[in-house]
């Protein structure tokens, strides 16, 4: 499925941003998602600058923000998405940071979907924040189910997992729990234009949605279920 580059930045990729906040003495506060980041890596890094480094996790980018509006916990690095870098710098909730501290970072050595994302964003932000991955949001099956690979080949996906298209018998579907990602999926479903919102295609996405009855909403943990047996198919 080709996607226009506007639906890549703004929906179906998503740039997972450090960003600068304020900072705590001998101790790194992180506020991550869950399993970015290699826990020998940060071992490794407490042993090397003498430090602590505690890292708390949030399954959303509403959760970040809110995490980071209330001020409970001054986070020293926080890692959201694109579009919610946007929202906490209108909201004052960011540092610039200085670059003279990174002296490796180069933004020559960034993949093209990162710099992409990153221009998209505008060259104010670029003093808020650093690129730290890239990737696409996909659907995740079980092979092992009976029919279910070649329905979803044959349908290229979407009918299969909104309607169930093609299978041969009644699977366990999940959707990730993000209104944005969510009504995005029911966009290319209906073949309209995920950018756009009006009250049609929110009725659309409503009922395509309400009609594919999902087994579970989740976020990072709908790739467990998968792995575990417990979901057959998820965004």
């Amino acid at each position: 499925m080709k996607i226009k580059n506007k639906v890549l930045l703004m929906i179906i990729l998503f740039c997972l941003i450090l960003v600068s906040s304020c900072s705590k003495k001998n101790q790194l506060l992180i506020l991550n998602w869950g399993e970015y980041i290699n826990d020998d890596l940060v071992v490794a890094f407490e042993k090397k600058y003498n430090c602590s480094v505690k890292i708390s996790i949030a399954e959303s980018n509403e959760l970040f923000y809110s995490k980071v509006k209330s001020g409970t916990t001054c986070y020293d690095i926080v890692v959201p998405s694109d579009y919610m870098v946007e929202k906490m710098y209108q909201k004052d909730l960011l540092q610039k940071i200085d670059f003279t501290k990174i002296p490796a970072f180069n933004t020559n050595r960034l993949l093209p979907g990162a710099l992409a994302i990153l221009d998209s964003l505008g060259p104010t932000l670029k003093d808020y924040m650093v690129p730290y991955l890239w990737g696409t949001f996909g659907l995740m099956y079980n092979k092992k189910v009976t029919g279910l690979e070649e329905a979803l080949v044959a349908t290229k996906g979407w009918p299969t997992y909104f309607k169930k298209e093609g299978l041969l018998g009644p699977i366990r579907c999940g959707m990730y729990n993000v209104p944005r990602y969510a009504y995005a999926t029911t966009m290319f479903m209906l073949d309209m234009d995920p950018n756009a919102l009006t009250d049609e295609s929110l009725n659309e996405a409503y009922n395509l949605i309400k009609e594919a009855k999902f087994s579970e909403w989740g976020t990072d943990q709908l790739k467990k279920q998968i792995a575990s047996g417990n979901l057959d198919l998820a965004f």
